[in-house]
């Protein structure tokens, strides 16, 4: 009698052991779908790098541009690579005001939700994303823009970030 019920306690553990890994199997992390990765479910924020910086054009009348380094951090705080859609804008920069964006200059979207896009974009010694963009209008920015950074891992959630950056003088 001892015996039968030592074999369906160790019969219920099994069974409850084998539920749960098949819950934790279906419920993935960043799994593939349609060549897509389909979440990012370690990134807790995204961060402008303080290496972002306004790139002058080399001649007169040619666009600016800008090098930007976006991390995405884990809840703990750590670099991760981050699957999904970089959005950023650059606007203008008002002085004194509640809301101190001014005229959009520019607006860039950067898909890294497939792996090759990904690696593309991935700086391995600083673990930041190195997103190199121009075509702007560096002549009607004034001193100081604001570059404002929305990431979209595909679900409900959006992160975002903000930094102002100055305008190298000539």
């Amino acid at each position: 009698m001892a015996d039968s019920g030592a074999t369906l306690s160790t019969s219920k553990t099994i069974l409850f052991s084998c539920v749960t890994l098949v819950v934790l199997a279906a419920a993935g992390c960043g799994k593939p779908c349609g060549g897509a990765i389909c979440r990012s479910p370690m990134v807790d924020r995204v961060r402008l790098h303080p290496f972002t910086v306004v790139k002058l054009p080399v001649k007169a009348g040619e666009p600016g541009g800008l090098d930007v380094r976006v991390e995405a951090l884990s809840g703990a705080g750590r670099s991760v690579k981050a699957l999904g859609v970089f959005r950023l804008e650059l606007y203008g920069y008002r002085r004194h005001q509640g809301d101190p964006r001014g005229k959009r200059l520019a607006t860039w979207t950067i898909d890294l939700s497939h792996p090759e896009a990904n690696s593309r974009y991935w700086d391995a010694v600083l673990l930041a994303y190195r997103i190199p963009l121009g075509g702007w209008d560096i002549s009607g920015a004034g001193q100081r823009v604001i570059l404002e950074l929305v990431f979209n891992a595909g679900g409900p959630r959006r992160l975002f970030d903000r930094r102002i950056l100055d305008i190298p003088a000539r």
